[in-house]
């Protein structure tokens, strides 16, 4: 059974995932963009939101 501190990151891991997929999307839809710096705030961004911001969209 995973740990505490494990299951947070997995978590967060599939979140960033998450918003990866969806920032392609959008740049797919608009034909354009930078890809590379939306894509590496993609942790940055889930762990902030759905970890130490304590946010619940």
């Amino acid at each position: 059974m995973p740990s505490n501190s494990e299951a947070v990151l997995k978590r967060l891991a599939n979140e960033a995932l998450i918003i990866r997929r969806n920032v392609w999307r959008a740049f797919h839809a608009a034909g354009s963009g930078h890809i590379g710096g939306s894509s590496s705030a993609a942790d940055l961004l889930a762990a902030l939101y759905f970890h130490y911001l304590k946010l619940r969209p």
